[in-house]
């Protein structure tokens, strides 16, 4: 009898030891959210997607002072969108049976919006109606002139840089931006 214990018992102990080899490994993303200038991003949330073909809910966790640990992926395919007021939201994807790539660390840069100045407290808009209605100096024209014709002849890398001559004039050129803009799209580069 005390030999059937003894024998049970240790079955028991080998199959439970086999159920946890079996188990999916857990995966842990480690990373820093920083703004392009290299600052960290005080406050900021992850949303974390299990890609699979049935609905599930989503996780979504606030961190601070720009560090964030995700731990507990055990699935295959995630996708982490990191979200921050005043920044471009950014999505990571993981696949960690296809792509065993180590995920140590990762480094995430948010990218301000173009007119932030006007969503901060007290601050003046950047491009106002007083500012577009500033006169623009000849020599910054007639460079988005030369641009302008350049552009409808196809010459478009010369065209690239008489918009950017004329922004250099004058930075809040409205046209140029715009047809530059334009430019980068044609180049798939926006």
């Amino acid at each position: 009898m005390k030999l059937t214990n003894a024998v049970l018992t240790l079955c028991c102990l080998f199959c439970l030891q086999i159920d946890r080899a079996f188990a999916n490994p857990t995966h842990a993303v480690r990373g820093v959210v920083i703004t392009t200038d290299g600052t960290v991003v005080p406050e900021f949330t992850v949303t974390v997607k299990h890609v699979v073909q049935k609905p599930e809910l989503f996780t979504r966790k606030r961190f601070r002072n720009g560090e964030f640990t995700i731990n507990g992926l055990t699935g295959d395919k995630y996708q982490l969108q990191i979200s921050s007021p005043l920044y471009i939201a950014t999505k990571l994807d993981f696949d960690f049976k296809a792509d065993p790539r180590p995920t140590e660390y990762s480094i995430v840069i948010l990218h301000t919006y173009r007119n932030e100045a006007r969503y901060l407290p007290g601050a003046a808009y950047t491009v106002a109606l007083k500012t577009l209605q500033q006169k623009i100096p000849a020599e910054a024209r007639e460079a988005y002139l030369k641009g302008v014709d350049l552009h409808r002849e196809g010459h478009l890398e010369e065209a690239l840089m008489e918009y950017g001559r004329a922004l250099r004039v004058y930075p809040n050129y409205v046209e140029a931006l715009s047809d530059l803009g334009a430019i980068f799209i044609l180049y798939n580069r926006p």
